[in-house]
């Protein structure tokens, strides 16, 4: 099992495997920190009709995940039909990946960057602005406030903070007005596509939702896209924005790929999901992003409290647990199978 340590040793894992292999990468250097050897790196599987895309890093504190998953697809783990392309993005958003952040460069959250003028406004988020933002120095209470919020607002408090933002750049979840480095290259590989494919499914891999090394598949379409997710993946969706009137649980996101997806290969048939591998519970995990959050945004970003921080993240999002690893690559494998047959 390939997890890498840092997000050199996952790019490693992936280069060597894809080289082991006779797959040709393609690397796209990151503009600022190119120099330093980060770059979204991509393999292309096939040339059918049908194209699958698998990706990993979005969220770039999650990669490990995803790269091990994609590493044992290079390995020949999953076998790929004829009529299929499968084209894997490795760390798309490899600028996070390295720094061991959840956000691109710009502080901006790759998978709420896809929405258009006029961004929608979150008023959660600007309830929740002061004590999300506050010093790391006043992390304490702005805690402890949080914590009364969250009672008062139920299922609005996570919304809020993770639903997507579009005026506060220095903000948590901002979803940027512009397209940001890692959304242009990933556009820049699907383009050649439009046009020349009879379908597209997209699968992104993802942790940190849900129970304990349980994955959970998400689909964030609406009842069309959602049926043909189903078919594909079997009947355990949460589809956020298909059950908002049904009792569904996870919030929906604004500015997501999925409609980035749909913009460019309007006319025909798309499918996009997440795979979630749950680590620990948000108890746990939210505490540290948001704190992360604080010592960037109050310009103590190489501080040792923040950079241990960045190193916990990492490791909450890939935990080193055998049972936990285990279990990840086999859902992981299982969810590629489903997405190219």
């Amino acid at each position: 099992m390939k997890f890498g340590t840092d997000y050199h040793t996952c790019r490693e894992h992936f280069v060597q495997s894809a080289g082991a292999n006779a797959h040709n990468v393609r690397s796209f250097p990151h503009p600022t920190l190119g120099n330093a050897g980060v770059a979204v790196d991509a393999v292309q599987i096939g040339s059918g009709p049908k194209l699958r895309v698998l990706i990993s890093g979005a969220h770039g504190v999650e990669l490990p995940f995803g790269s091990a998953v994609q590493c044992a697809v290079l390995d020949g783990e999953v076998m790929i039909p004829e009529e299929v392309t499968l084209l894997l993005l490795h760390a798309i958003n490899c600028f996070g990946a390295y720094h061991q952040r959840r956000f691109t460069d710009g502080n901006i959250d790759l998978c709420r960057n896809f929405s258009t003028p006029p961004f929608p406004a979150n008023p959660l988020y600007e309830r929740l602005a002061p004590w999300l933002n506050a010093a790391p120095d006043a992390a304490d209470e702005a805690d402890r406030t949080l914590a009364a919020m969250a009672e008062e607002m139920g299922r609005g408090y996570i919304a809020g903070i993770m639903g997507g933002q579009f005026d506060d750049p220095h903000g948590f979840s901002y979803g940027g007005t512009e397209p940001c480095w890692s959304r242009g290259v990933l556009e820049s590989l699907l383009q050649p596509f439009v046009g020349e494919v009879t379908d597209l499914v997209v699968l992104d891999l993802h942790t940190g939702v849900g129970p304990f090394a349980v994955p959970s598949l998400v689909c964030l379409q609406d009842a069309s896209g959602v049926a043909r997710a189903t078919s594909r993946f079997g009947p355990e969706i949460t589809a956020p924005l298909a059950q908002r009137a049904d009792g569904g649980t996870l919030h929906p996101a604004v500015g997501h790929p999925t409609e980035g997806y749909e913009r460019l290969f309007a006319g025909i048939p798309v499918t996009s999901m997440v795979l979630e591998m749950g680590t620990l519970p948000p108890t746990d995990t939210l505490p540290v992003l948001l704190q992360e959050h604080r010592f960037e945004r109050h310009g103590q970003a190489q501080s040792d409290a923040a950079q241990a921080l960045r190193k916990l993240m990492w490791d909450q999002h890939a935990p080193a647990d055998a049972t936990w690893r285990t279990q990840a690559l086999q859902a992981g494998l299982t969810a590629v199978e489903q997405l190219v047959f």
